[in-house]
């Protein structure tokens, strides 16, 4: 087979391709790519959901077996023009950075519950109050919108921690070490939890899901958003914020627009903490998205059922 790949790769990783595919490797630059989709047909791409556009798909559509995309986030595939074609689309797995993305769930939470902002500010001002009280995580609720790979982690550790979790999404889940409930009930009850973790794909009917109808519900609860920014609405979040509404404080590591602008008012709001996209930058994750390539063209090779599909009318 002929894989092309429109990504930076190593050597050994390239080697790595080769010896477990034995196919042959074709390395695109993404700059040039209009010089490329007329000169080569390859049996298997891999590249970023962004990669993907009518040209590219005008060119190799037909001649595609499968293309695997180099990042758990799908959201800027073509999906209505995909649908018009036969090969199959394929992502990495959340698991890739599930681990991470929940050891920055667990610190925004410890973060927050111990209120250490205001001993960094009492530090700042060489200030000794220890007049505050602190509840344990023990038998605090935890909420997390969406169990996948990512969110099924975060639920493992914060059970882990003692806290009671509950999972919600649009389809039914089961897991050890937490209850789920429909996303009906998630909505209505939003307001009883101490954390609300966003762990959403985004599509078209999870953009701007939290706004201020949701956020006016969690008066002392704190909001986590590890997934995409524009699951939520941040004009009504600011909104919220300022009028007395998750009181609990926000950790917010996505935004709709990435950077996030200077003149963002979320920089500014004293319960508010901003992580400039880094909870799933996992050590090596190119090395580590192609060996989830390697088990995908194993089963595309010897017609075995082939994992970690991209489904194209769910959008994720």
């Amino acid at each position: 087979m002929v894989i092309a790949i429109l990504e930076t790769i190593t050597e050994e990783q390239k080697t790595f391709l080769e010896q477990k595919t034995n196919s042959q490797i074709i390395l695109l630059d993404r700059k040039k790519i209009n010089d490329h989709i007329h000169v080569i047909k390859p049996d298997i791409l891999i590249c970023r959901d962004f990669d993907i556009n009518f040209n590219l798909l005008e060119s190799w559509g037909n001649y595609l077996k499968l293309v695997y995309i180099l990042s758990v986030g799908v959201n800027r595939l073509p999906f209505a023009e995909l649908k018009k074609y036969n090969f199959k689309v394929c992502k990495t797995p959340g698991k890739v950075s599930a681990t991470e993305i929940s050891e920055y769930v667990m610190g925004a939470i410890y973060f927050l519950n111990y209120n250490f902002s205001a001993y960094l500010k009492q530090q700042e001002l060489h200030i000794w109050d220890n007049s505050r009280r602190t509840k344990p995580l023990y038998k605090k609720n935890i909420l997390i919108f969406g169990i996948g790979d990512i969110g099924t982690r975060i639920s493992d550790i914060c059970y882990k921690n003692g806290m009671e979790v509950v999972a919600t999404s649009r389809t039914y889940h089961s897991g050890q070490n937490y209850s789920f409930i429909s996303l009906e009930e998630a909505i209505d009850t939003i307001g009883n939890y101490d954390f609300i973790i966003s762990s959403l794909p985004l599509t078209k009917e999870t953009y701007h899901f939290f706004d201020y109808e949701k956020f006016v519900k969690i008066k002392y609860g704190a909001f986590i958003n590890i997934s995409r920014g524009s699951v939520v609405n941040e004009v009504d979040l600011v909104n919220a914020l300022n009028n007395g509404y998750l009181s609990g404080g926000c950790f917010l590591d996505v935004f709709e627009k990435e950077p996030l602008s200077n003149d963002s008012n979320l920089w500014d709001l004293d319960n508010v903490f901003v992580t400039p996209h880094i909870s799933g930058r996992v050590d090596k994750l190119i090395g580590l998205s192609l060996s989830y390539f390697v088990e995908v063209f194993d089963c595309l090779n010897n017609n075995l059922s082939i994992p970690y599909l991209v489904n194209l009318d769910k959008e994720y």
